[in-house]
């Protein structure tokens, strides 16, 4: 019976140290260390909304309006948040959202977005080199068009929206 009670106490000590080990294990990857990594984080804030309106000639003689919405949220060089394309015309409106991961480093913005709404798939990535001191991001985003089903590639200069923030 005594051999019974030790295997079972083993059994159980060594489950509890597993659960403990990896809720630490968590726990520092995901709290302590991007806390750490923001705390002595020296880089460009990056974070707030940034936007650009197109107008878009059309073969009609007639013009379209596309306004870009980025919104960024940072944790050191990480880069998350949404990505909006508003595009309106005479015969057709429409608004998608893209859900955006990427990175800041060295002045570039690189970001790949995928749409938030899995009936209407749309992906695309983005590569942006910060411009105007920080007030302007320009560079190009190639994306799936699922007006057009295929691959677009556009030139872009989106500018950081003035937020009232001290």
């Amino acid at each position: 019976m005594e051999t019974y009670i030790t295997i079972m106490l083993g059994i159980v000590s060594g489950v509890i140290t597993s659960g403990v080990l990896g809720f630490l294990t968590s726990f520092m990857k995901n709290t302590v260390l991007p806390w750490y990594k923001k705390l002595v984080y020296r880089g460009a804030d990056v974070s707030g909304s940034w936007i650009a309106k197109r107008q878009n000639p059309r073969p009609d003689g007639s013009s379209s309006l596309t306004t870009y919405t980025l919104t960024l949220n940072q944790k050191a060089e990480f880069l998350s948040g949404s990505f909006q394309i508003d595009y309106g015309s005479n015969d057709k409106s429409f608004i998608s959202t893209f859900n955006v991961e990427g990175e800041y480093w060295e002045g570039y913005f690189t970001l790949i977005f995928r749409s938030s709404n899995k009936k209407e798939y749309s992906q695309g990535t983005m590569l942006m080199k910060a411009v105007q001191g920080g007030q302007g991001m320009e560079g190009h985003i190639c994306f799936r068009d699922v007006v057009q089903d295929k691959s677009v590639v556009i030139d872009l200069i989106l500018v950081r929206i003035k937020s009232h923030e001290k």
